[in-house]
C-alpha cells in the first residue's frame, strides 16, 4: 500500500449543526453452517489466498485449498469462526473486492477477520472500497492494510472491532473508517489517515452510540469527525498530526461526545508547505462552532495542542474565537486542564518533555483505554496524553533473519519512544556482530522514525562462518546506552543436484542478449530459473555452473561472484584468444538469484553456463564427504572400463557408487576430477546421470592433442552409474578421479563465501613462486576459520616454465598418485578444487608442483564445508 508522509495542519474542532438522530438496527437473526461456535461444534477457520493456485471459491476454504477471494470466506463463516487472509502485496497484487458481511458472531464468540503470514490488503488504491458491515453484529476486523474510497463502513450494526489496522483514505472526500447509525463500536491501536484536504480518517455518523475510538494515529484532512452521535461516544487517547483540516471536529446541536486525553499536533508544517492542503493559512486548533447553545452535549477536557503557526486561534465555540485556555473555560465549561504547547515534536527524534503531556491526562475518562497503542501499561495511576505512554520503557524487539544462508538481516523494533532520555540527542544503534568483524552503526537520520514512535535500524552481515553467534545492538544517546542481544545459528547448506541445464549461451541469445560480453563486460545471470528439479521451500545460497568461455578475441579470464556485490579480483575461467575453456564453479547466488561474470578481457568472448546443482539452506539437500583422491576410470589402463579410448561420438558408463570410497548406497552425487587426453580431434565431454536422456550440455572442451581437467559433480541415479560421452569426430582417453561425494545423511554443510583471493605465488600472497617438483602448504586458518570438513578452491596454474600436474591435497596426507590440474609450458589452466581436512594437523592445504620446472599458483576461495 503506498502510504504518503503528508505535512497537513491538525485542529480540533467542535461545531453544531442539526442532529439526526437514527436507531442502530443490527440482524438479531443468522443461519449458522456446520462448525461454527453457535451450531455447538468447534469454530472453524477459513483460509484465504488469492495466489495460490489451489484456491477455489467454492471451497472448503482449508490452507491445502483456500478461497480465492475475501467474500468467499466471509459467506462461509458464521459466529466464532475465523477468516484467515493470505498477506498479499500492494497494488495490483491486492485483493482489490468489495466485501460485504452478511453473517453475525456473537458477543463471545464473534467473527474474525484476520492475517496470516503478514497484512492483507482489501481494496486497491484510488477508490475500490473494502468491508462493507451492514445489519449483522459482533464482526471483528484485525490487521487490514489498505486505501480507497471506505476501507471499513458500519451501518446499523453493533459489537464491532476495528483494530491493528493501516487504513487510509485516497481519495476525496474518502473516509478511512465510516460509522452511520451503529452502536458499541470501537476502534482502536490503528493508524488512520488521508492524502487530500477533503478526506477523512474517522467518521461517527448520525445515530452512533456507545462508539470508542481510542489509541489511534491519525493524520487527515479531519481526523475523526462526529457528526450527529448520540451520547456514549468517546474520542479518548489519540494522537493526531499533521491533518490539514480540523483534528476532532463534532457537528450537530444535540451531537453528543466525551473528547479527553488526546494530543494534537501541528507545530511541523504550514498548510501551504505541500500539494493538496489548501486551507489558506493557519486555521484554528479547538473551535466549537454553530448557533447559540451548540456544544451543549459535548465534553471537551484534559486534551494537550501544540500550536506554534502564527495566527493560529486555538478555540472556537459558535463562532467566538479564544486565544486562552482560561477565557475559553470561562465562557464555555469546557477545556479544564486543556493545554495549549509551543510543541510537541511529533515525527522528530526527541522525546517530549513538556509537564503538559506526561502523567496529566484522566484515568477516569470515559472509555479511557487500559494500555497504549503498543499494548504499554501506564506508569502509576495517571496515564500520559495521546496514544503513547511516554514514561514507560521501551519496548524493544531485536529480529534477525537469514541466519541459514549465512546472511542475516537484523532489524531493532524500538516502539514508543526509540531514546532513553529526554532532551537528550540521540547516535543511534551500534551492532556487534560477534565474529570479530568491525561494528556498523546505523544513525538516527538513516533509520526510519515514524510518528508513532516506531523506529526500525536495519542492517545486514555475512557471517563467514558456521556457528552460533550473538548479535549486540546497542541504542545509544548522549545520557546513556542500554543494550540488546540475541543469538544467530548459521548452519550451511546441503546440496541438491539437477539435470544439467543450460541457463546462458550468448551466441544463441539464451539468458542474456545474443551478443558476445564486450571487453571489460558483465552479464547477469539468473541461475535460479527454468531449471527442472529446482527446489521448493527452500532458499538456494549458491549455483554449482559450468562455464565455458568460448570464441575470445584476446586473451583474460571470467570471474564469477554474486550479483549486486563488489567484483572481487578472483578468477574462475582463465583463457587464451580463439580459445574454448570450461571450468566448473561454486559461486554464492547474488540479488534475484543472479550470478555476476565479468569478461577481464581487452576482447569480447562468448560465455556459456550450465547448472549442475544448488546448495540450499534448510537442510533437504545431501552433505559432503571428502575422501582421498581415487582413481575410478582410466580408459588407458582398463581401470572402470575397457582398456580403450572413447570412440567418436562414444558413449561409456561408470559404475560409481559401491567403487573406491564411495559408497554403495546413500549417495546422492559424486565430485570427480575428470581430465580428457590425447584427443585425435576437437570436442567436448559431456557427463550426466545414467537412465537420463543425454543432455545439451558440457563438461569439458578440447582440442586435438590437449590433455585437459575440469571437476565435474554429478547426480547419481539408482543404479549407480554416470555416462560419458565424446562428442568429437575423434577418440579421446577419459580419467576420473573422485574427490569426495554427496550423501543422504551426514556429510558436511557447505558455507559459501564472497570469492576471495587467498594465494597468488606471483605477489607472493601467502607463497613464493614454486620451483620444480615444489610443495606448499596454504594455511586455511589465515582465512578466518579452522573447523572445516573441506574447503572449495579455484586454483589456476600460470607462468609454467614445462609441463607437468599440480596435485592439490589436505596437509598431512600421503600425496596421492591423481592431478588436480594438467598443464603445458606457457599454459594457463585453473580447475576448482574440493580438497578435504586431516585430523591432527594444523588444517592446511597442500598444492604440489608434478613438473621439473616452476610455476606460480592462484588460489581463490569460494566456501567451506562445515
Amino acid at each position: 500500500m503506498r502510504r504518503r508522509t503528508l505535512r497537513y495542519i491538525v485542529a480540533l474542532v467542535l461545531s453544531a449543526g442539526t442532529a439526526v438522530a437514527t436507531t442502530a438496527a443490527a440482524s438479531a437473526s443468522d443461519s449458522h453452517g456446520v462448525g461454527s461456535a453457535s451450531s455447538g461444534t468447534a469454530p472453524v477457520t477459513y483460509y484465504v489466498d488469492k495466489a495460490s493456485q489451489d484456491c477455489s471459491n467454492t471451497g472448503p476454504g482449508t490452507l491445502a485449498r483456500p478461497f480465492c477471494t475475501i467474500q468467499a470466506g466471509a459467506d462461509a463463516a458464521h459466529a466464532g469462526d475465523t477468516v484467515a487472509i493470505a498477506a498479499q502485496a500492494d497494488g495490483a497484487n491486492a485483493f482489490g473486492e468489495a466485501v460485504t458481511v452478511h453473517n453475525s458472531g456473537t458477543a463471545s464468540a464473534p467473527i474474525t477477520f484476520e492475517p496470516y503470514g503478514g497484512p492483507y490488503f482489501s481494496g486497491n488504491e484510488f477508490g475500490n472500497p473494502g468491508f462493507k458491515i451492514d445489519s449483522v453484529h459482533d464482526i471483528v476486523i484485525s490487521g487490514l492494510e489498505s486505501a480507497g474510497s471506505e476501507m471499513v463502513s458500519v451501518d446499523n450494526s453493533t459489537g464491532i472491532v476495528i483494530e491493528n489496522s493501516v487504513l487510509w483514505a485516497d481519495v476525496e472526500n474518502g473516509v478511512a473508517v465510516d460509522v452511520e447509525g451503529a452502536s458499541s463500536v470501537t476502534v482502536q491501536r490503528s493508524d488512520l489517515g488521508s492524502t487530500t484536504n477533503d478526506s477523512n480518517a474517522v467518521v461517527l455518523g448520525p445515530g452512533s452510540s456507545g462508539v470508542i475510538a481510542d489509541n489511534l494515529v491519525a493524520q487527515s484532512g479531519t481526523a475523526i469527525e462526529a457528526n450527529g452521535t448520540a451520547a456514549g461516544t468517546e474520542i479518548v487517547a489519540n494522537t493526531i498530526h499533521d491533518s490539514c483540516g480540523p483534528g476532532i471536529e463534532v457537528v450537530g446541536a444535540s451531537a453528543h461526545a466525551d473528547i479527553e486525553n488526546n494530543v494534537i499536533d501541528n507545530t511541523h508544517y504550514g498548510p501551504d508547505e505541500y500539494i493538496g492542503c489548501d486551507v489558506g493559512g493557519p486555521t484554528t486548533l479547538v473551535a466549537i462552532e454553530g448557533a447559540s447553545g451548540a456544544g451543549s452535549g459535548v465534553t471537551e477536557q484534559y486534551n494537550t495542542v501544540a500550536n506554534d503557526l502564527g495566527g493560529t486561534v486555538p478555540f472556537i465555540w459558535n463562532g467566538t474565537k479564544y486565544t486562552t485556555v482560561a477565557a475559553y473555560t470561562a465562557a464555555t465549561g469546557n477545556g479544564a486542564s486543556d493545554y495549549i504547547e509551543s510543541t510537541v515534536a511529533f515525527g522528530g527524534n526527541t522525546v517530549p518533555t513538556d509537564p503538559d503531556v506526561i502523567g496529566v491526562a484522566n484515568p477516569a475518562a470515559p472509555g479511557q483505554p487500559a494500555t497504549d497503542y503498543y499494548g504499554q501499561s501506564p506508569v502509576g495511576a495517571t496515564p500520559d496524553r495521546g496514544a503513547f505512554q511516554f514514561q514507560n520503557s521501551t519496548t524493544e524487539t531485536l529480529e534477525a533473519t537469514g541466519a541459514e544462508t549465512q546472511t542475516v538481516d537484523v532489524n531493532l523494533v524500538v516502539q514508543g519512544i526509540p531514546w532513553m532520555t529526554a532532551g537528550a540527542t540521540q547516535n543511534g544503534v551500534t551492532y556487534s556482530w560477534g565474529d570479530g568483524t568491525p561494528d556498523t552503526t546505523v544513525g538516527v537520520y538513516g533509520s526510519y522514525i515514524s510518528t508513532d514512535f516506531r523506529g526500525n535500524f536495519s542492517s545486514a552481515h555475512t557471517y563467514a562462518l558456521a556457528g552460533t553467534f550473538t548479535i549486540t545492538a546497542t541504542l545509544s544517546d548522549t545520557a546513556g546506552t542500554f543494550t540488546k542481544t540475541m543469538q544467530v545459528t548459521t548452519g550451511g547448506s546441503t546440496y541438491l543436484p539437477v539435470s544439467p541445464t543450460r541457463v546462458l549461451d550468448t551466441r544463441r541469445g539464451l539468458g542474456a542478449a545474443k551478443a558476445a560480453v564486450a571487453a571489460y563486460g558483465t552479464v547477469a545471470v539468473d541461475v535460479t530459473s527454468g531449471v527442472a528439479g529446482i527446489p521448493a521451500g527452500d532458499t538456494i545460497t549458491a549455483a554449482v555452473l559450468n562455464l565455458t568461455a568460448t570464441q575470445p578475441t584476446k586473451n583474460g579470464y571470467i570471474s564469477a561472484y554474486p550479483a549486486g556485490s563488489s567484483r572481487p579480483t578472483s578468477s574462475n575461467v582463465n583463457f587464451a584468444a580463439n580459445q574454448t575453456v570450461a571450468n566448473l564453479a561454486t559461486v554464492r547466488v547474488g540479488a534475484g538469484g543472479k550470478v555476476d561474470l565479468y569478461n577481464a578481457s581487452s576482447g569480447s568472448t562468448q560465455l556459456v553456463a550450465d547448472v549442475e546443482g544448488y546448495y540450499v539452506a534448510g537442510g533437504s539437500g545431501a552433505g559432503y564427504v571428502p575422501v582421498n583422491p581415487d582413481r575410478l576410470l582410466d580408459t588407458r589402463k582398463g581401470i572402470g572400463a575397457a582398456k580403450a579410448a572413447v570412440a567418436r561420438y562414444g558413449q561409456l558408463s561408470l559404475k560409481v557408487a559401491g567403487s573406491g570410497p564411495v559408497p554403495a548406497s546413500g549417495t546422492v552425487a559424486v565430485a570427480l576430477n575428470v581430465t580428457v587426453t590425447t584427443p585425435t580431434a576437437g570436442g567436448y565431454l559431456t557427463v550426466w546421470p545414467d537412465g537420463s536422456s543425454r543432455p545439451s550440455t558440457s563438461n569439458v572442451n578440447f582440442n586435438a592433442g590437449q590433455t585437459l581437467p575440469n571437476l565435474v559433480i554429478v547426480k547419481v541415479p539408482l543404479d549407480g552409474k554416470i555416462d560419458f560421452y565424446n562428442s568429437s569426430g575423434g577418440t579421446v582417453q577419459v580419467i576420473a578421479d573422485v574427490e569426495g561425494y554427496y550423501a543422504a545423511s551426514g556429510g558436511g554443510a557447505f558455507v559459501p563465501l564472497n570469492p576471495s583471493r587467498v594465494m597468488d605465488t606471483r605477489e607472493y600472497l601467502d607463497g613464493s613462486p614454486f620451483t620444480g617438483y615444489g610443495l606448499q602448504t596454504w594455511s586455511v586458518a589465515q582465512a578466518g576459520f579452522a573447523d572445516y570438513a573441506a574447503v572449495v578452491m579455484n586454483v589456476t596454474v600460470t607462468n609454467t616454465a614445462g609441463s607437468g600436474i599440480v596435485t592439490v591435497y589436505p596437509e598431512g596426507d600421503t600425496r596421492p598418485t591423481t592431478s588436480n590440474l594438467n598443464f603445458t609450458r606457457g599454459q594457463t589452466v585453473p580447475n576448482l578444487v574440493m580438497s578435504g581436512y586431516t585430523a591432527g594437523t594444523t588444517g592446511g592445504v597442500n598444492i604440489y608442483n608434478g613438473s621439473p620446472q616452476g610455476i606460480d599458483v592462484v588460489a581463490d576461495l569460494f566456501g567451506y564445508f562445515s
